[in-house]
C-alpha cells in the first residue's frame, strides 16, 4: 500500500512538472508570436510608406514631363527663354 501511495505521489509530481514545462513553452511561443507580429506590422507600414513615396514620385515625374512638353515649342529661342523662365522661377521659389 505504501508503494502505491508513493507511486501516486510520484505521478502527481511528474504531471505537475510536465504542466510547468508546458506553461513555460506556451509563454515563450506567445512572446515569439508577438515579436513576429510587431516585425510584420513594421514591414507592412514600411511597404505602405514606400508605396506612397513611389506614387508621389511618379506624379512628380508626370508633372515634370507635362511641364517639359509645354515648354518645347520647336522654336529654339522660345524654348531657351521658357527654360530660363522656369529656372528663374525655381530660384525665386526655393527650388520647387
Amino acid at each position: 500500500m505504501t508503494y502505491l501511495i508513493l507511486a501516486f505521489i510520484a505521478v502527481i509530481i511528474l504531471l505537475t512538472g510536465a504542466l510547468i514545462i508546458a506553461i513555460e513553452v506556451a509563454k515563450s511561443s506567445n512572446k515569439k508570436m508577438k515579436e513576429a507580429e510587431e516585425v510584420a506590422q513594421y514591414a507592412i507600414d514600411a511597404l505602405r510608406r514606400h508605396g506612397i513615396y513611389q506614387s508621389k514620385r511618379e506624379e512628380a515625374q508626370k508633372n515634370a514631363d507635362e511641364k517639359k512638353e509645354t515648354l518645347h515649342t520647336g522654336d529654339t529661342a522660345i524654348d531657351f527663354n521658357n527654360s530660363l523662365g522656369v529656372l528663374h522661377g525655381a530660384g525665386k521659389n526655393g527650388g520647387g
